[in-house]
């Protein structure tokens, strides 16, 4: 039963997310033009998707992806595509759905607190995070259990996001330690999706502790050291100079947008019409705040 409800509570997450889009969604057969690219062949293995996507990019196109309010790439048929949204104790902007205003934030435990209930109390909660593929990690301003928690995760499941905050180890600041977001998170626990900074975290270190000389060197070092998407403006209004510096490689912009759009992908958004994808195709607002998912809340803040 956890199990079913959770797959309906995270793919009401994914409703909720979609993107505000200039078409009605991306790889609409109808519209031949775009439709035909490899990124929309379904057969291809993701990351070919991907790859493709990106090589049709120019630099100036490529950094306005790099943000939370990403502005698509209308040439291609994709829409733009809000990354933020509060979700620290449940989706808090849930939007509308065909018209119909959804209910906000719901009463989930902390996110540290949900997991360790879960694994205590459901025997198939590691093969449940398998198979959904998700987790959501918020980290927060204790490093050491953050970094324990987010450790079994990535044990038991595939873990396809992993938020920075504004923090700094050993006098690093965690958006800039490749030590720590490529040697450790990405390469020894194997996080199979994209690294996001807090909001403002990479504008920080260069405005508020003068950890770096310029701005172009704040986003260079973020890149570099394995942030994939910023929660502000800064990537989109410097990454482009900063390449042109030679400060990063572009090709280290290509690989960020890889593994941002390679979730985007599995998630569906690239599959054509998503009324035709199996389960969220058919769920409607009436999905939301039902007696069981109430009952399941309850269980939670009572357990936990």
């Amino acid at each position: 039963m956890i199990r079913v409800h959770l797959l309906l509570q995270l793919s009401f997450t994914l409703l909720f997310l979609s993107p505000k889009a200039s078409h009605q969604y991306a790889c609409d057969k109808s519209v031949t033009k775009t439709s035909k690219y490899p990124f929309c062949n379904t057969y291809l293995p993701y990351v070919d998707h991907a790859k493709d996507l990106v090589s049709h990019l120019t630099l100036e196109e490529k950094v306005k992806q790099l943000v939370n309010k990403a502005t698509g790439i209308p040439k291609l048929g994709v829409s733009s595509h809000e990354w933020w949204n509060e979700a620290l104790h449940g989706v808090a902007v849930a939007g509308s759905w065909q018209g119909v205003k959804l209910p906000g934030a719901t009463s989930f435990p902390a996110p540290y607190f949900l997991l360790l209930v879960l694994m205590h109390h459901c025997g198939a909660c590691k093969k449940l995070l398998m198979r959904v593929e998700i987790a959501l990690l918020t980290c927060s301003k204790f490093p050491v259990a953050v970094s324990t928690i987010l450790h079994m995760i990535l044990k038991t499941g595939k873990v396809l996001i992993d938020s920075i905050l504004m923090q700094r180890v050993n006098g690093v600041p965690s958006c800039a330690d490749a030590d720590l977001l490529k040697g450790i998170v990405r390469e020894q626990w194997a996080l199979d999706g994209y690294i996001v900074s807090d909001c403002d975290a990479t504008e920080k270190y260069y405005k508020a502790i003068g950890y770096t000389a310029t701005p172009e060197d704040a986003v260079a070092l973020a890149l570099n050291a394995g942030v994939n998407l910023d929660c502000n403006s800064y990537l989109k209004n410097y990454t482009a100079k900063a390449v042109n510096m030679k400060k990063v490689e572009e090709s280290v912009v290509d690989q960020a947008l890889i593994y941002n759009y390679l979730v985007l992908m599995r998630l569906g958004f690239f599959d054509g019409d998503p009324a035709e994808i199996p389960i969220l195709g058919k769920l409607g607002p009436s999905y939301v705040c039902s007696a069981d998912h109430q009952n399941w809340l309850l269980m939670l803040q009572n357990r936990g």
